[in-house]
């Protein structure tokens, strides 16, 4: 801090306060699009296939083994509840439709067909269902009623009923409605409609329409029932849309939103959608999807290359085989479709999940992004006590591709977890990370608590030493890193081992703490307090950070409550101080996962991501926060005939390290200075020499109300920043300039700013 930092910050402490009136904003901005996914593939992992595969909003559905339909029931619903059909005939009288032969399956992006010979069996991806249909293109030879047979396999169970025109419910072993198939309609080529009867014994489905109707109907003829989700989470706080991150890229033409999202059909089948928007929340567009049964997705993590021109998306995959990896996807700002590309990071024998992205916003830095993630030794996936963190660095170009992994914090007696990555804004392409770590041995690691750990690390794999973030007897955990260049916002949940124990596997705490580290070339060095706040009891932990790329100053750190479910914006200052707490949201009986943060400068505004689970709110959400609108400046006063003239630049935001007010309209080397205080003033400066006629003195320069004057300075400008502190209340400052003219003969005054200051 500059000695003029010094001097106004402690000036300050003796102001005469008033409260500036704000206003908190937080916003909805979109509802993370639940578009249909088109019939697509990728490619195997590990000699799994992926098959053929669609999604809808609340289900997803494969081909490549016959349609078969999943409903997405959520992260708690402990097994898959899929339902298989496979036409057993299709009967107009006597006369079978079906060639008997295999299904011919074909695809286009929205639909399935499959030729059984005299009828197509197709399925179309809607938003809310599988429409299912028959077609059949012209008139059979036989006479008599067209009667449709198919056989469901599924583990859910459905009543036995007689024809009639119904839909037909599936149930669960606990009752629960899972899915419906829909009553039937027929449909002729003149638009002409008639209801058709249902019915289903023993896992066969019939469908049946009279002759009578089918004699005058006009081919071809489509029969269309529909195969919908009823309740996508049946059970309470049942989470259907899980983790989610959010990144914008903000190179133009491209200012983006790019937001990832888990979606659970049950406790073992996650997929990952990835899609982006305008920053109105408009013209979403599906940009990567992970849709299968074959593997699980988690964890998506996102990060953006602005030299590249392209997101970076991480996650895990868990395979069939009990083997968790870690995938990545690299997306390209101006690819205009979407894209099943996905590439590998090679851990050898090794398990990897907990991926965090760096962001890289230089337009001129190397096209590579840092990935770093916990690995756990072992043939198959377990958490152990010596996890290690890695790094690994993946070439944006292309599809993009992984270096050999590195190790960032590995020790055989210490267990390292929970590693976050910093953004950066240079070429150097050196980010701070940062993790959690206990020791196994009290005699072979100094950490016998949770303690955190921040290195300097680049994309070489070079390491710096580990710098501790840790105190006697309490856990630090959680953390998250927020920041630019060299300077890192660290934020962690925190507690007393007495009241956690001794090795908490959860990061739920009572405490939540904000500390500003600056890399000084050799190390990581905090020359600020921490600042903290705490709760009754150990139930929230950090969710994510994000700064200010507008003020550099400013940091919203989101913290989430499990007791009742409520997400917190934590507003934070250059230094590390509270600001101030804004419920984001309440919760209460919906339970909710907190996502990631961004920072969208175009409506300078933080965007995060969360989702509910609750049955009629079952995906992710983005919303905005804002920071409270804060009166402009105002000049007031005569000038006196004065050239100079005050303004205000930064923000007026408290907490922002680089506000400031400057001097300008001054002659070339005329002498000017600025009087600083906390209320207004107005004295005659008649008869006092030098004085130009008609000047007022209209800032107290002495005693109540007056901060001092700043430093003088020669024109024609002169410029003075300083820092406002966390620890100030809202409040407004008020300057004067006093100058001389360019000859040096005469004094003049201008006229007073005020600048309301808020928090």
């Amino acid at each position: 801090m500059t000695s003029t930092h010094r001097y106004l910050a402690a000036a300050l402490t003796l102001a005469i306060v008033h409260s500036i009136g704000t206003a908190q904003h937080v916003h909805p901005v979109t509802r993370a699009v639940a578009a249909p996914v088109p019939i697509h593939t990728q490619r195997a992992d590990s000699g799994f296939a992926y098959g053929t595969w669609a999604a809808g909003d609340r289900y997803k559905a494969s081909f490549h083994d016959g349609a078969t339909f999943v409903p997405y029931l959520g992260r708690q619903y402990p097994r898959a509840q899929s339902l298989k059909w496979r036409t057993l005939s299709v009967r107009v009288g006597e006369t079978e439709l079906c060639d008997g032969e295999a299904p011919r399956l074909s695809t286009t992006e929205w639909r399935a067909e499959y030729d059984l010979g005299g009828v197509v069996e197709a399925y179309d991806i809607r938003t809310n269902g599988l429409e299912q249909t028959f077609v059949i293109r012209e008139r059979p030879r036989g006479l008599g009623d067209l009667v449709v047979r198919g056989a469901v396999t599924t583990g859910l169970r459905a009543a036995t009923s007689s024809p009639a025109h119904q839909a037909i419910e599936f149930f669960d072993r606990n009752g629960d409605a899972i899915l419906s198939y829909g009553a039937a309609t027929a449909i002729d080529a003149n638009g002409r409609r008639c209801p058709m009867t249902s019915a289903i014994v023993t896992g066969v489905i019939t469908l049946q329409l009279s002759a009578e109707w089918l004699a005058h109907a006009s081919y071809p003829i489509v029969v269309d029932p529909l195969l919908g989700t009823l309740f996508s989470a049946p059970h309470s706080n049942n989470k259907v849309t899980g983790n989610s991150d959010v990144a914008r890229a903000s190179s133009s033409p491209f200012h983006k939103v790019y937001f990832a999202i888990e979606e659970w059909a049950n406790q073992g089948d996650s997929d990952i959608r990835m899609g982006r928007h305008w920053d109105s929340g408009l013209a979403y567009q599906l940009k990567y999807v992970d849709v299968t049964s074959s593997w699980s997705s988690t964890a998506p993590s996102l990060g953006i290359h602005r030299g590249a021109a392209a997101a970076l998306l991480a996650f895990t995959r868990d395979l069939s085989n009990n083997t968790r990896k870690l995938r990545f996807h690299l997306s390209a700002f101006a690819s205009p479709g979407y894209s099943t590309n996905w590439g590998a990071v090679n851990t050898g024998s090794s398990q990897a999940w907990r991926p965090d992205v760096a962001t890289d916003l230089n337009p001129n830095a190397s096209n590579h992004l840092l990935i770093v993630f916990q690995q756990e030794g072992g043939q198959t996936w377990y958490e152990t006590t010596t996890s290690s963190i890695h790094g690994v660095s993946i070439l944006l170009t292309g599809n993009g591709w992984a270096a050999p992994p590195f190790a960032i914090a590995d020790a055989p007696f210490e267990d390292n977890e929970r590693p976050r990555i910093n953004k950066v804004r240079t070429a150097s392409q050196e980010w701070t990370v940062a993790n959690q770590v206990i020791g196994n041995s009290a005699l072979l690691s100094p950490h016998t608590d949770w303690d955190i750990e921040l290195r300097r690390v680049d994309r070489h794999g070079n390491v710096s030493v580990p710098t501790v973030h840790g105190y006697a007897q309490t856990h630090e955990m959680e953390p998250h890193l927020g920041g630019y260049d060299d300077t890192v916002m660290l934020a962690l949940s925190t507690d007393s081992v007495s009241n956690l124990g001794g090795r908490p596997s959860a990061s739920r705490a009572r405490g939540i703490v904000t500390q500003r580290y600056d890399w000084n070339g050799a190390s990581l060095t905090s020359s600020t307090p921490r600042f903290s706040s705490t709760t009754p009891a150990a139930d929230r932990y950090v969710a994510g950070i994000a700064l200010d790329l507008d003020t550099m100053s400013h940091y919203v750190v989101s913290s989430h409550h499990v007791a009742n479910q409520a997400l917190d914006l934590r507003i934070v200052g250059y230094d590390g101080g509270f600001l101030r707490t804004v419920r984001a949201v309440t919760g209460g009986a919906t339970a909710v996962i907190p996502g990631g943060l961004a920072y969208d400068s175009s409506a300078a505004r933080f965007l995060f991501s969360y989702a509910g689970a609750s049955p009629s709110n079952t995906h992710a959400r983005l919303d905005g926060y804002t920071h409270p609108l804060i009166l402009p400046p105002t000049v007031s006063g005569t000038d006196c005939g004065a050239t100079g003239q005050l303004s205000w630049f930064g923000s007026q935001l408290i907490g922002d390290e680089s506000a400031g007010v400057r001097l300008n309209g001054l002659g070339p080397g005329a002498l000017g200075a600025i009087l600083v205080g906390t209320q207004s003033f107005s004295g005659s400066l008649a008869n006092i020499p030098i004085v130009h006629s008609g000047c007022r003195l209209l800032v107290p320069n002495v005693g109540t109300g007056s901060l001092g004057t700043l430093p003088f300075a020669f024109g024609p400008s002169a410029s003075y920043s300083f820092a406002l502190p966390s620890w100030l209340p809202s409040m407004a400052l008020y300057f004067q300039g006093v100058h001389f003219d360019a000859s040096g003969t005469e004094v003049f005054t201008t006229q007073r700013l005020v600048v309301p200051l808020g928090k």
